[in-house]
């Protein structure tokens, strides 16, 4: 039950914020508006999880009662956070990597004795493991550090399991809403800004990032020899696009539905196409996660403080756990790995001899979409052809399509939006900007040809929501 889809929409965001508002404006009562969001939540997840529920729940009480006695306990605390960083570490490992690292070893097996270990039975991934996993820890290091925990397990369960941010984050820290799980005040203004964030994040998703999906899908579909360097360049544009609006039409969804809840949910995204830098652009594109990787990776291996090799093997190490991180597969980690060359190739030449921003960002654009190709291509070996075909370098080939068979009129008109949304002048911020007043009155037009377009469309599920 994504948020794109007809049940969500028209049968469970309507039933729950009928339900909510009305609970809330009756009796503002903090355990029942908490438990009205959790048992939401709950069936949310079951509906597109099944049994995995029952793992979920079992790890937020362990999280829950391990943070219960970090926060409150003065004997042997250390051992305990390490257990529960361990413990979470190692569900996510068998779950996400088992299958992979078997697979490795299988193939060492293979090189060296001759043959294959036996076949690993197939082991699902629970959905947004990874991200209520980072959520655990996050907590797990707060109530450690004292800094915050729950009142009682009915916040701990709300925070846990809020159904904007289950699925695909952001990945909130529960220092970030911890006063409005205790306590807040819905306002007409709150549900306001919230639906205007939805009707941006689902139009954003449904207009945007639907359409340069089936582009990418068309381009990367083609045998190599049959792309030519125009199309492929066409096919990695498409994706650089469709993972941006899908991605931060799913953020925004998650911020204006948490909005209608009254709480205030971090940004997750801060118009990273505009980086001028690789390292500005980490620092604008899921900001959850980079902070997550920061504040509890790069930082506790020691940052930048014990000298220049050591902070680059940190950044190193960080970029390829965010690789992995992403998913169980080389592409995944190259793409983490040149990620990380970049930002130390920027810390070793920290002066620009580029004075012109726009030749900046363009640059920084670039290197991003060469790195889309390794996100977005099954393999190592398909992204390889992928990046000849890019630069004319694969023999024999050549496009047998024109631009019409990927982009029709309507793909054209809105790639040309999404340029002029993405790169609009700073001067014209003013402008872009939508004062409060008007929010309203746009945000249902932008909603209702959302709705129109999905009955229109094949279901496409968020990017992200595989990881």
């Amino acid at each position: 039950m994504l948020f794109n889809t007809n049940i969500f929409l028209y049968t469970f965001l309507p039933l729950f914020l009928l339900l909510y508002l009305s609970s809330a404006t009756l009796f503002d009562s903090r355990i029942l508006k908490n438990s009205l969001i959790t048992l939401a939540s709950l069936f949310f997840y079951y509906w597109g999880s099944g049994t995995f529920l029952f793992f979920f729940v079992a790890s937020i009480l362990v999280n829950y009662f391990l943070g219960y006695f970090l926060y409150r306990g003065d004997t042997a605390r250390r051992p305990l956070l390490a257990l529960g960083i361990l413990t979470n570490l190692l569900l996510l490992g068998y779950f996400k990597y088992a299958n992979f690292f078997y697979d490795q070893f299988s193939a060492l097996n293979l090189l060296l004795v001759g043959e294959p270990l036996s076949p690993l039975a197939q082991i699902f991934l629970p959905i947004g493991i990874s991200f209520y996993t980072f959520m655990g820890i996050s907590y797990l290091v707060e109530s450690y550090r004292r800094e915050t925990t729950a009142r009682d397990i009915v916040d701990f369960f709300c925070y846990m399991t809020m159904f904007p941010h289950l699925v695909a984050g952001p990945i909130v820290r529960y220092s970030e809403i911890s006063a409005e799980l205790t306590g807040r005040t819905l306002h007409l203004s709150d549900l306001s800004e919230g639906i205007w964030r939805f009707s941006i994040g689902m139009f954003k998703k449904v207009i945007f990032a639907s359409t340069f999906g089936v582009v990418a899908d068309k381009v990367f579909a083609l045998p190599a020899a049959e792309r030519g360097i125009l199309i492929s360049w066409l096919g990695a544009l498409s994706y650089s696009f469709q993972i941006y609006f899908d991605f931060s039409g799913y953020s925004d969804m998650a911020v204006g539905l948490a909005r209608m809840m009254g709480f205030h949910f971090p940004e997750n995204f801060a118009e990273p196409y505009r980086a001028g830098s690789i390292t500005e652009f980490w620092r604008r594109w899921h900001m959850s996660l980079s902070r997550w990787f920061r504040d509890f990776v790069y930082i506790p291996l020691g940052g930048n403080r014990s000298g220049g090799f050591r902070t680059y093997l940190n950044l190193a190490l960080v970029f390829l756990l965010c690789g992995l991180w992403h998913g169980a597969a080389w592409h995944f980690v190259v793409w983490g790995l040149f990620h990380g060359a970049l930002l130390i190739y920027e810390r070793l030449y920290t002066r620009s001899v580029i004075n012109s921003e726009a030749v900046r960002v363009g640059i920084t654009f670039f290197l991003v979409i060469i790195g889309w190709v390794l996100f977005r291509a099954p393999t190592l070996g398909e992204a390889g052809e992928f990046y000849l075909g890019m630069f004319g370098l694969l023999e024999g080939s050549a496009s047998q399509y024109l631009l019409p068979y990927f982009l029709d009129r309507k793909s054209q008109v809105i790639l040309l939006a999404s340029m002029v949304w993405i790169f609009r002048p700073r001067r014209f911020e003013t402008i872009w900007s939508v004062p409060p007043c008007w929010r309203g009155i746009i945000a249902l037009p932008l909603l209702f040809l959302a709705a129109v377009e999905l009955s229109k469309s094949t279901f496409q599920p968020f990017i992200y929501f595989q990881f």
